[in-house]
């Protein structure tokens, strides 16, 4: 999300994806305080890619009457400690830590926007895993419900974990999951992207767009479940691939595309690092590119996330996982 968004071959993929089954699907991850290293298959239809059950890295399960934040970060403040004033997209909210921005409740986690005074005071929150989990390759899940409305923009994405090829979007970014574009009905589309390039002003993104074309009963004012299934490449030559998914529906797949940084020796990079998990929500400012400069209404705008999973595929013996 940290952009400003002005809006494949197929050939291979199956070659593709049948080597990607000798890869190692697990990198790097540290242990979540819910961690089930036993095989789990996730709620909806995304097959792993080895043919053998999902092992789960990673869980919040913030139904469960004893789940809590820890671990987790939250932000504060506009973005201007990094030099981000407005989280570098001219965004109107200020993030909190307040109980009414962000609160475990009616089973599940919520981000809550305030909008007051016509827009001139907006608080929201936005919470980070980057000390606590991070991983490259897998399936990362989320069912959430997300809010509707002109301007208000949720996002559940991943950022490196470290920064191994630069600041962004040189070293990637994946979004699983937003929505709020201009020009689209608030609860009936979101979109998956991801952001590659030599420097901010050199943005190599693609995106793609599923709404209820694709489902006419989909609503994202609904729990739904939201999944990114990432694959490394069969080689250091050949790009890893990304596809996105709907409630198990399948409706983008990206292999390649994206800028490989100087120095990478992998065609994946710079999807070849742990990346670890953001979900915020974030609220248009009049110059938000993203959210066509429209503020929304005076009033409460929430999403809600019931869970957050993160799995692998099996390694062979001969596979070993990564050390942070």
């Amino acid at each position: 999300m940290i952009r400003q968004i002005v809006s494949m071959s197929n050939r291979h993929r199956a070659a593709r994806e049948l080597a990607s089954l000798t890869f190692l699907l697990l990198a790097a991850a540290t242990i979540s305080y819910t961690a089930d290293s036993s095989a789990a298959e996730p709620p909806a239809a995304v097959p792993s890619p080895t043919g053998q059950p999902w092992v789960q890295t990673f869980s919040a399960d913030f139904t469960l009457p004893t789940a809590s934040l820890e671990g987790w970060t939250i932000e504060h403040g506009t973005g201007s400690q990094y030099g981000l004033a407005g989280w570098g997209n001219n965004e109107a909210e200020t993030y909190t830590d307040d109980p009414a921005n962000l609160n475990i409740s009616g089973g599940a986690l919520n981000l809550v926007a305030l909008v007051k005074n016509g827009g001139k005071d907006v608080t929201s929150a936005r919470i980070h895993s980057q000390k606590l989990f991070s991983q490259a390759y897998g399936l990362f899940q989320f069912t959430a419900k997300l809010p509707a409305g002109k301007g208000v923009w949720p996002g559940l994405w991943l950022m490196p974990a470290k920064n191994a090829y630069g600041g962004w979007p040189t070293s990637g970014e994946i979004d699983v999951v937003e929505s709020g574009a201009a020009n689209s009905v608030p609860n009936q589309q979101v979109q998956g992207t991801f952001h590659s390039g030599k420097n901010y002003k050199q943005d190599q993104y693609q995106t793609a767009f599923f709404n209820t074309t694709n489902d006419p009963n989909f609503n994202t004012t609904n729990f739904n479940t939201y999944d990114l299934l990432w694959l490394p490449g069969p080689d250091a030559n050949t790009p890893g691939t990304l596809k996105w998914y709907v409630n198990g529906h399948l409706y983008e797949t990206r292999s390649g595309g994206w800028f490989k940084p100087a120095g990478a020796e992998n065609a994946t990079a710079p999807f070849d690092q742990p990346f670890h998990i953001i979900m915020n929500l974030a609220v248009g400012g009049p110059h938000t590119p993203y959210t066509g400069g429209q503020l929304p209404a005076d009033g409460t705008y929430t999403m809600q996330i019931s869970h957050v999973q993160v799995f692998a595929a099996p390694r062979t013996e001969k596979q070993q996982p990564e050390k942070n």
